[in-house]
């Protein structure tokens, strides 16, 4: 792993330098055979765990690359691990980020038994599980190639055969036929190479991952393997949804050919032998590995409950998707005044060696997926209510605010680049933009129409069908804008703290009124008339149109610390008797783009 001769750290600090023969995995530092020895006499030391080079260079990379330092406060350690974030965190992070997290223990505490317990051993069995899967679809596909091989050569068998029986104008039928056969083997073998490939690759990838964390089992230390345990589980969530998706889309293919009898006889009215036509059948390789168990939940399980009050308040440690977490959400949830109650908080997923989020925007998709722009890593985020990461697209500039177009697409203003791009979410690398040549902070959309809020020449009018274009000159600066209704939208001019309905259609204003708000950002909407917007005094303001008035319903004491974004989703199912029910849940991003707060209407 080390490039370098290392040298005794100790010896160097007293002029000395002698080659290092050891390597102390808790203090992470090299010695020679003399400080070695020293270090494992020690009463505080002799625990720790001295390797050789040899059984240095055999750690993975990602052993390596862990540090004890906090990412985001570079001259604190990390101490302390946050169950609900499921993050190694230092005692600052703990005071801005954490306080109000009930499951938060020191790494010691978090680190004894590490290796044994349920957080590794599902990691492990989650991979070869994997590695299983893989290797069965490997196989499979390379059987179904055979197959296809074999159906093609009794299919041009009997081709010969026709050919043998009605000479010269079969001959040029059979031939159209093999043509056609040829092409369709060729689509689906090229198609089936490509699949053998990805998952030959995938295979051998989580090989490697799986003889990395054996290998930190035996030799990394109890701290590094809770420290490298978030980046397995990421790539152990990201390989399960990976085949979670191709659940239902993996088929057998085999081709087969219906002969057309009477071309042995009726040469004149007969155009084909048949058609050729490639069948599917549901591939029978179990895409999920037996391991269902997530690492961020049992690790939970090995957590010391240091602080009595928490077992006294009915805290338990069980994963939520057990029957207990919903006993436990059911005791955390608290009413913060006589309109919302906090059900969850969840992380907002960080890019790997990035330091924070910065959230511009947030809307909810019609199924409560959470999409996000983060202005800072310069990406949009699509996550679920947990805040698993669902996909994620990086763009080439500073994204600020998005919307949904009619069609289910997704439309995102480029602040810098002075722009809109536009694109499906599930075909991300065909993106159309729309060229504002203005700073661009706000959007929605009506029907077909993007409404885009240009800071200096008004809002745009732009028609995603025919891409046909107006302005309204007159509503200039930095407004925040939503859909509202059919032909409307309102708008919150931050600069003279008006709140607008305008009719898009006549341009003409409907109403208009003052919100007093501080620093306002992020208008999502409830119903008809409600509408909520973020306020920089740590807070979030509802707005009625009706009553042309608005209030504080979260602030401080809701847990609302430094909020960025906030965004709405209705649920409608039935109850009983078939009775409808409806659900109004409010988002918040809060502590500077870290988390996300969710927030039920009684």
């Amino acid at each position: 792993m080390a490039s370098n001769v290392p040298q005794c750290e100790p010896c160097a600090e007293d002029g000395s330098y002698l080659e290092a023969t050891r390597w102390c995995c808790e203090c992470q530092q090299w010695f020679c055979d003399n400080c070695g020895k020293y270090h494992k006499r020690l009463a505080v030391t002799k625990a720790h765990t001295l390797l050789s080079k040899l059984e240095y260079e055999k750690l993975p990379n990602m052993t390596s690359a862990i540090s004890r330092k906090c990412h985001k406060h570079s001259d604190k350690d990390l101490e302390f691990y946050c169950n609900i974030h499921v993050t190694a965190i230092c005692f600052s992070c703990m005071k801005e980020g954490h306080s109000l997290c009930k499951s938060v223990n020191k790494i010691k505490d978090v680190a004894t038994g590490i290796k044994s317990s349920a957080a590794v051993t599902d990691v492990m069995a989650t991979l070869e599980d994997f590695v299983d899967v893989f290797e069965k679809l490997h196989k499979d596909r390379k059987t179904n190639k055979d197959n296809l091989k074999t159906a093609k050569d009794i299919i041009d068998a009997k081709v010969e055969n026709l050919l043998d029986e009605n000479q010269k104008y079969l001959k040029q039928l059979a031939a159209d036929l093999k043509s056609e056969v040829h092409k369709k083997y060729t689509k689906e073998a090229s198609a089936l190479d490509l699949e053998i490939d990805t998952y030959k690759t995938k295979r051998s990838v989580l090989e490697k991952k799986l003889s990395d964390v054996k290998t930190m089992v035996e030799y990394a230390s109890n701290e590094q393997m809770v420290l490298s345990l978030e980046d397995m589980n990421r790539d152990v969530s990201k390989h399960e949804k990976y085949l979670q998706s191709l659940d239902g889309h993996v088929f057998t293919k085999t081709l087969a050919v219906d002969f057309n009898l009477n071309a042995l006889r009726l040469k004149d009215t007969v155009r084909s032998f048949g058609q050729v036509s490639v069948q599917s059948a549901k591939c029978p390789v179990r895409l999920a590995g037996k391991n269902k168990a997530m690492v961020p939940t049992t690790l939970l399980q090995t957590t010391k409950i240091t602080n009595t009050s928490l077992l006294a308040k009915g805290y338990n440690p069980v994963p939520s998707s057990s029957s207990h977490a919903h006993a436990q959400r059911k005791s955390e949830a608290r009413s913060f005044d006589d309109t919302f109650v906090q059900v969850r908080q969840f992380a907002i997923p960080l890019p790997r060696a990035q330091k924070q989020n910065v959230i511009r925007d947030i809307k909810c998709l019609s199924n409560g997926y959470l999409a996000m722009t983060d202005s800072e890593n310069n990406r949009v985020l699509i996550i679920d209510q947990n805040g698993s990461t669902l996909s994620e697209e990086s763009l080439q500039g500073s994204p600020r605010c998005l919307t949904f177009t009619k069609d289910g697409r997704i439309a995102v203003t480029m602040f810098d680049q002075q722009k809109v791009l536009i694109w499906n979410p599930y075909l991300p690398s065909k993106k159309e933009s729309i060229d504002v040549n203005d700073e661009c902070t706000g959007i929605a959309c009506v029907n077909n129409i993007l409404i885009i809020n240009c800071q200096r020449r008004g809002l745009l009018l732009y028609n995603v069908i025919d891409t046909k274009s107006r302005r309204l000159i007159e509503y200039t600066g930095k407004l925040d804008i939503h859909k509202f209704g059919v032909d409307n939208v309102c708008i919150y001019k931050s600069k003279t703290n008006d709140f607008i309905t305008l009719n898009i259609n006549s341009g003409v204003e409907i109403g208009r009124f003052k919100v007093y708000s501080k620093m306002p950002s992020c208008l999502a909407k409830e119903d008809f008339d409600k509408f909520y917007i973020i306020d920089s005094s740590n807070a979030v303001r509802k707005i009625d149109n009706k009553s042309c008035k608005s209030e504080i319903v979260l602030d401080v004491s809701s847990g609302i610390n430094k909020p960025q974004a906030v965004a709405t989703f209705v649920e409608k199912s039935r109850g009983m008797v078939f009775k409808s029910v409806t659900k109004f849940y409010l988002f918040v991003v809060n502590n500077d783009g870290s988390s996300i707060l969710m927030f039920q209407k009684k």
